[in-house]
């Protein structure tokens, strides 16, 4: 299907926030994954709060979105879906999380979802033929 308001993602679950989770486990990490940092707090929380954006990044095979030390540099990895909380799309449902697209549909995005989709959803008007997913 063409990209349009159907294959466009308004919003998305990233649950548990503002803690940090990587495959439905708590963990902690310091500031600007600099060890010398004290611990840092995972930004977002209610609906519509401007800390709340979810990144197209992806995570690692451990869940990791390999933030470098001081923050700086920020690189993801093939996991769309419920790799990590940390500005991913993330719930605690088994097998993917709920997303709303701009046409008022609600859809369950698989954890099995391929990074280039999941941007290409993320996009309202570039034109690309969205697969099935």
């Amino acid at each position: 299907m063409t990209d349009g308001a159907s294959n466009t993602l308004l919003l998305s679950e990233c649950a548990r926030r503002p803690k940090f989770f990587r495959f439905n486990t708590e963990y902690t990490k310091n500031k600007g994954n600099d060890p010398a940092k004290p611990l840092d707090v995972n930004k977002g929380g209610g609906w519509a709060a401007k800390e709340n954006a979810i990144e197209v990044s992806g995570a690692t095979a451990d869940g990791t979105v390999e933030v470098g030390t001081g923050g700086t540099k920020r690189s993801g990895g093939p996991l769309a879906v419920n790799a990590t909380n940390e500005k991913n799309v993330y719930a605690m449902h088994t097998g993917g999380a709920n997303a709303a697209f701009l046409d008022g549909s609600v859809r369950f995005l698989s954890d099995r979802l391929d990074i280039k989709v999941l941007a290409a959803l993320a996009t309202r008007a570039n034109g690309e033929v969205v697969p099935n997913y």
